[in-house]
């Protein structure tokens, strides 16, 4: 006789996966079977807003402005800094100006969620608003509006932008100002969510990045990989991609600056300035920037 007294085994929760992503969401991949309906064809499930870390107890819009100019203070008196100092003012020359009216940075990551990676966001916050002040002091003008998007940012980290005059932009109104008059700075996109910005930055004079210079090599092998089972629409995202990238190499000069600071290998840039000067002088701050990256 069976024993009826024998109540079924509560159902486990199914096993999770979070990755985290660049854009502030986080992808969570189930492995139970009871989950795979809800994944797209490419195997992926729909991304959930997730909490993030809690902010550092520790810290104050105070200890944040002191925090700043610290680091600020170690990145001017880096040798790295002189280098990036020299190839900004090669570019413009001793008659010519930049004319930039906005500064903007995307994908900085919050300077005050309590995870590992704060102090990288710090050391670039600090490097980005040196690069407005070089670029200031050989601008038409001193009226630079200063913009950072994020959507991790806590409310702290906006009270502490508030006391540096630096305006948020609530996702996605960072493309829209990329123009002519904008310098950009995207420390942390991955090269397909850079693409958008890549298209509208195409006559920035000054775009720096940590990720464009992959975006052709990596869309070209992932048209080649997804021939046989990706969509046209998805290749055509792919053709877009490559069509852009070569487009960024050839309006702008390429200049790669590897970290060597030490500052948390947070400075691993490639920066991309407008070639408005003649051929001639391009080649010559070719040569200048050959000998001061070596």
């Amino acid at each position: 006789m069976p024993h009826t007294s024998r109540r079924p085994r509560p159902r486990q929760p199914p096993k999770r996966k979070i990755l985290e992503q660049t854009d502030g969401w986080s992808r969570v991949e189930y492995t139970s079977s009871q989950n795979r309906a809800q994944k797209d064809a490419h195997g992926n499930t729909a991304p959930l807003k997730m909490h993030l870390p809690a902010r550092d107890p520790d810290l104050t819009v105070d200890k944040m402005r002191e925090e700043h100019e610290r680091v600020k203070k170690k990145w001017i008196a880096s040798d790295h800094r002189r280098k990036v100092k020299e190839v900004l003012e090669k570019r413009i020359g001793p008659e010519k100006k930049w004319d930039v009216r906005k500064a903007v940075c995307v994908a900085l990551g919050s300077l005050c969620v309590n995870w590992h990676t704060r102090i990288r966001s710090v050391y670039q916050f600090a490097f980005f608003m040196d690069v407005v002040d070089i670029v200031r002091a050989s601008n038409t003008s001193n009226d630079i509006q200063v913009c950072v998007q994020e959507p991790r940012f806590d409310q702290l980290d906006r009270d502490f932008f508030e006391t540096l005059n630096v305006k948020v932009l609530e996702d996605p109104a960072a493309e829209a100002e990329l123009d002519a008059t904008s310098l950009f700075f995207a420390p942390h996109l991955e090269w397909v969510s850079e693409i958008p910005y890549v298209k509208a930055g195409l006559d920035s004079p000054l775009y720096i990045t940590a990720s464009a210079k992959w975006i052709y090599e990596r869309a070209e092998r992932a048209k080649e990989t997804g021939q046989d089972h990706e969509s046209p629409e998805q290749l055509k995202v792919y053709e877009d991609a490559m069509t852009a990238a070569s487009a960024l190499r050839a309006s702008h000069y390429e200049v790669e600056f590897d970290d060597n600071t030490r500052m948390e290998d947070s400075l691993d840039l490639t920066f991309y300035i407008l070639k408005e000067r003649e051929e001639e002088d391009i080649d010559d701050l070719a040569a200048s920037v050959e000998e001061l990256t070596v």
